[in-house]
């Protein structure tokens, strides 16, 4: 189903006629769904990173929280893929600038530079995928999804090995404060004037 949807948004990407919502969303509401719908899946093996778990303050950005998930669920998939079957794969987030920054830390191989933009085309792979089924549109569907939101998707080195797949997106102002409405309240007996 999963494959199906992101087919569907390249040919509506293509057609220009793909649709997202840009609003203001907390980011780690959007994270904790992800995790919570993975759980059962990932047999213990997605967990939140630990600076992410501990923060006092949410992270808001500006884009569509949906899609964010469905970039979110296409990296997680591929991380839990590409890592060890006992290898870890970490969501955690940051305000970095006037960027919210998602981050996807696996501990599989890692993505050598030179491959990079490369597995952001559509149905291209990493040299180092092995035997590991796939059709090579996720990421370029992340990609598209992130673009359509006025974000980005970068591809770094998680520390310790691995891959650290990171979506960029735009910080979210803060909400205006708006005028109290003129209390519309008639003033009764021996209420004050």
């Amino acid at each position: 189903g999963r494959m199906v949807t992101d087919l569907l948004d390249i040919a509506r990407s293509d057609a220009g006629q793909l649709t997202l919502r840009r609003q203001r969303f907390d980011v780690a509401a959007a994270c904790l769904q992800v995790v919570d719908r993975l759980r059962p899946v990932a047999a213990g093996r997605l967990r939140l990173a630990p600076e992410s778990a501990d923060r006092e303050h949410a992270e808001h950005a500006m884009g569509d929280p949906e899609r964010l998930e469905q970039c979110l669920l296409n990296m997680v998939d591929n991380a839990l893929k590409y890592s060890p079957p006992t290898g870890l794969v970490y969501l955690s987030w940051e305000g970095c600038g006037d960027a919210v920054v998602v981050h996807v830390l696996d501990q599989g191989p890692g993505v050598p530079e030179e491959d990079r933009a490369r597995l952001l085309e559509r149905f291209q792979r990493g040299r180092s995928t092995g035997d590991v089924p796939g059709s090579g549109i996720g990421l370029a569907v992340v990609d598209t999804l992130m673009k359509a939101m006025g974000g980005q998707l970068e591809i770094g080195d998680a520390p310790g090995g691995g891959a650290d797949f990171q979506l960029l997106l735009p910080v979210a102002p803060e909400p205006e404060l708006s005028e109290p409405a003129p209390s519309t309240r008639r003033a009764g007996p021996g209420a004050p004037s």
